[in-house]
């Protein structure tokens, strides 16, 4: 499986949506609202928090996704996600993912059972075709119950 391609997708970075996803992670900073303010700390324009790329979820169906690996949706839990960025995004980005399986483990569960463990790397790449952010996660697909 590693190397499998996952999924394909893009996603704006629109100002809105920056405002908001500031709002809800409760980052009161003036840059994600305000173009000026985050030209004073030398962004090109309003950047995107952080972890902005984790609404690229709702660009993607997570049941295919998850199908193609051959995992059951109803035992898949996310273990971690880490980022690395060449750049920030930032409003007026189109960010086009691609993700790709990097990894695969299988161990045995303390319950009894065998884990999986796959993990996905996603580079983020703007218009330039330059990678902006790097994303990996790992999706844990839990032990079958015992009948």
């Amino acid at each position: 499986m590693i190397g499998t391609l996952v999924d394909e997708y893009a996603f704006a970075v629109e100002e809105g949506k920056v405002m908001e996803f500031a709002r809800a992670i409760k980052d009161p900073a003036a840059r994600y609202v305000d173009a000026e303010a985050a030209r004073d700390e030398g962004f090109a324009a309003i950047p995107a928090p952080l972890t902005f790329t984790v609404i690229a979820g709702h660009h993607r169906d997570a049941a295919a996704a998850v199908a193609l690996l051959g995992l059951d949706i109803r035992r898949v839990v996310v273990g971690e996600v880490g980022w690395e960025y060449e750049r920030p995004p930032v409003v007026g980005d189109v960010l086009h993912g691609r993700r790709t399986v990097a990894d695969v483990q299988r161990k045995d569960g303390a319950r009894g059972g065998t884990m999986t463990f796959v993990t996905l790397a996603t580079e983020f790449r703007d218009a330039a075709e330059e990678v902006v952010v790097r994303q990996r996660e790992v999706l844990i697909e839990t032990a079958k119950a015992s009948s």
